[in-house]
């Protein structure tokens, strides 16, 4: 009997249809980050920074036959005993193929080098020198990309980080040396660090990373341009954070050849951990007004793809909302006074918390998160509090007077909002379980009661009936600017006990140029604060002397957006905070 059942298992899971297989996310086991993906000679590769984690001092290649199986083709290249010049801090490689050869270009010690090879996974010669120690514009020589136009021009992008600089230079066709233009600053609004850049249609696309690389702020930002030196037109975001995956950002795109195909490899965080960067690998698709459309970060990953076989769904399927934080101002309010907006009453983060109409303000009680799901939906999360609670019809309700709540995220249909158009610069916001069940004709709408322009107006669903009720005008937002204003709180509340040696900084994380320290002792003395950015280099130092109770300084202006450590010692103790500028 035990083999009956064995056997009758086996025939069920053979007549069983078998799930679509895909790369899954990550694509690569373990702390990886920085990630390079090319196509050479019918195999993909991924080059990423592969042993951060003690010190970046060598690189692994990565490859794959049709992107869903990956294996390690080992170590390719070793700081030390093959870099002469450098020996640590390792990151960032980028590979292009010419003149039958491979070149290999990294990041290490704040300097970029270049080493050949006969193949994508080498052996590599180094140059024996770094291809560029120092730049005028930029401290941190950092994160190369390299890209070939199509009259055969090279250039390499690289910078950021400290000074938050692009800069380009032209390679000649030894792809070793450069031509005798000068080094050119043109950097894009918002720039951080990693530099990415691909050609589609004529236009020019620069992608980059913008935030801290530690933390959920890192996302994935591009501008367009009509020449690989620009000058360029702020485009929008391709990565940033959502409830399941943070910070992505350090990123590269693939063209696949002949085809208007393409797909993005970078690296993120996950379920908020901090600790550890991934690989992913997800489709990236171009909206048909030639507008990148904010990538959906997925656990699935990519089908499989072997080149050669016809081209895959077509890069502009429709446009869509961006990914991102927006009020929903109502248009009951429009044509009166104060312009009203959907809200969290007094901000408050808890279940079945009802929603409501309230006045205009820049409180997170009236920030949302939009974030576009495989299918198409949105999930809507609130910026409100530390859980994560979205916009949920409650109950599952699909009668007129359904009220709207937060709730904990529980993935069901009625957590996930079709965002339609009205054409007039208003959306409609249909909750799934609504919108596809075939039974409903007039669909239910997120709806004000009455069309009331009035605070705490509740919010409900109501069957489609053109009222100006059911139509929101979505306003974008920063992300940030709600966090940091409530941040920025008087000293005296972050400095309640004044007892033993303190060091605070205020507000944090703090506007660009508007960060104070204070330093508490109890004896009066001289304290040396130093601040380094992320990379490690000393980028302020300065001598505060301290009475015997405390004393305030300004930050320098000059600290751009990033993550610093600030570090002094005050009655012979290490103080330590880390600062965010943004």
């Amino acid at each position: 009997m035990k083999h009956y059942f064995l056997l009758l298992r086996l025939v069920l899971l053979l007549a069983w249809p078998a799930a679509a297989q895909t790369s899954g996310n990550p694509v690569l086991s373990g702390y990886h980050a920085d990630p390079h993906i090319a196509y050479f000679a019918g195999r993909y590769y991924i080059y990423p920074t592969s042993n951060e984690g003690t010190g970046g001092q060598d690189f692994h290649a990565y490859s794959s036959v049709d992107l869903t199986n990956w294996r390690d083709d080992g170590k390719i290249f070793d700081l030390g005993p093959q870099s002469s010049w450098a020996e640590f801090n390792g990151w960032a490689p980028a590979v292009v193929a010419r003149n039958g050869k491979y070149y290999f270009y990294y990041s290490a010690e704040a300097k970029i080098g270049v080493a050949v090879g006969s193949s994508p996974t080498g052996p590599f010669t180094d140059l024996g020198r770094p291809l560029i120690a120092s730049d005028p514009y930029t401290a941190d020589v950092i994160d190369p990309y390299v890209f070939v136009d199509d009259d055969g021009q090279a250039y390499l992008y690289y910078g950021g980080s400290n000074g938050r600089r692009m800069v380009v230079r032209k390679l000649n066709a030894d792809m070793v040396s450069f031509t005798a233009d000068a080094p050119r600053d043109i950097t894009p609004p918002s720039y951080f660090e990693g530099p990415c850049l691909v050609k589609r249609n004529g236009v020019y696309y620069m992608s980059y990373s913008v935030g801290n690389w530690s933390d959920g702020s890192y996302r994935a930002e591009y501008a367009t341009g009509s020449s690989p030196l620009g000058p360029w037109t702020y485009g929008g975001y391709v990565l940033s954070s959502d409830d399941r995956f943070q910070g992505p950002g350090h990123h590269s795109i693939l063209h696949l050849p002949g085809c208007d195909e393409y797909y993005v490899a970078y690296h993120r965080y996950q379920n908020n951990d901090f600790s550890t960067r991934y690989v992913a690998l997800d489709r990236l698709y171009f909206n048909a007004d030639g507008s990148i459309r904010p990538v959906q970060m997925t656990s699935t990953g990519v089908a499989p793809r072997v080149p050669g076989n016809g081209c895959g769904t077509p890069s502009n399927p429709g446009a869509g909302l961006a990914d991102g934080v927006y009020t929903l101002v109502s248009k009951v309010s429009v044509s009166g006074a104060p312009l009203r907006r959907l809200d969290v009453p007094s901000s408050r983060d808890a279940d079945e918390n009802k929603l409501w109409l309230y006045e205009a303000n820049a409180s997170n009680a009236q920030r949302w998160h939009f974030a576009r799901q495989s299918d198409g939906y949105y999930k809507v999360t609130s910026q409100v509090g530390s859980q994560t609670r979205v916009l949920d019809a409650q109950g599952s309700g699909k009668t007129n007077g359904t009220l709207v709540q937060l709730y904990h995220s529980n993935n069901t249909a009625a957590q996930r909002w079709r965002v339609e158009s009205d054409g007039n610069g208003y959306y409609l916001l249909t909750p799934k379980h609504v919108a596809e069940d075939a039974a409903i004709s007039k669909k239910l709408r997120l709806d004000v009661a009455g069309a009331v322009n009035a605070d705490r107006t509740p919010i409900h669903l109501w069957e489609d009936n053109g009222n100006d009720a059911q139509r929101w005008r979505l306003e974008a937002v920063s992300s940030t600017a709600g966090r940091v204003a409530a941040q920025a709180a008087p000293l005296a509340a972050n400095l309640a006990d004044e007892s033993g040696p303190r060091l605070v900084i205020y507000p944090n994380p703090s506007p660009d140029g508007q960060a104070r320290l204070r330093l508490s002792a109890q004896k009066a003395q001289t304290a040396t604060v130093q601040v380094r950015n992320q990379r490690g280099r000393l980028v302020g130092r300065f001598d505060v002397p301290v009475g015997a109770s405390s004393a305030d300084v300004t930050l320098p202006a000059s600290l751009g957006p990033g993550l610093y450590h600030v570090q002094t010692t005050l009655d012979g103790k290490s103080l330590h905070v880390n600062l965010r500028v943004e």
